[in-house]
């Protein structure tokens, strides 16, 4: 990896870890590729083990609607962010 990406990948990391909000990837099984670690402090009280995965599994107990939403949604449509 050359300096400047390595830099930039740097950059970026240091910023998902001071973000305010939560930010996390996922892929569409719901398995966790990223988090930072304001998700882990938002999701704590719906995980009491500390461990989140898969977001699938903490959203379907609270929220069973946008999980179906979510897998349901047509790429044609765009990202969901």
């Amino acid at each position: 990896m050359s300096d400047d990406i390595e830099a930039e990948l740097s950059k970026l990391l240091e910023f998902l870890y001071v973000a305010p909000v939560g930010l996390i990837n996922f892929d569409i099984t719901g398995a966790i590729k990223m988090a930072n670690p304001k998700i882990t402090q938002i999701f704590n009280p719906f995980c009491p083990m500390g461990q989140v995965s898969n977001i699938f599994d903490i959203l379907n107990e609270q929220a069973p609607d946008p999980v179906y939403k979510i897998v349901s949604f047509e790429e044609s449509f765009g990202t969901i962010l």
